[in-house]
């Protein structure tokens, strides 16, 4: 993992290595949604298929863009990069 950069006592950073600890923050909102009977789509299932999906192609890779706080994961953005497939994203023709 290599930061970025800190700000306000953030610290943003960047891995092409997946780490569950990234998820923390997916996961806390499932547990909330979960608690408080919002809809029961399953982040953690859809964005765990998704990184498993991308390592099978091998013209594409994932990059993982963190943001933490005092060692606490806030957030987890994802970047594909190379020869995007786009059946991969997209279910339905676009």
């Amino acid at each position: 993992m290599k930061i970025l950069s800190e700000f306000n006592g953030n610290e943003f950073s960047i891995s092409s290595e997946f780490n569950s600890n990234y998820l923390i923050p997916i996961i806390k909102n499932l547990l909330f949604k979960a608690k408080n009977d919002w809809d029961d789509y399953d982040e953690v299932y859809h964005c765990c298929r998704l990184i498993e999906e991308v390592k099978t192609k091998k013209d594409m890779n994932m990059e993982f863009h963190i943001m933490k706080r005092e060692g606490e994961h806030l957030g987890i953005a994802l970047t594909n990069i190379g020869l995007l497939d786009l059946n991969v994203f997209f279910k339905e023709p676009i």
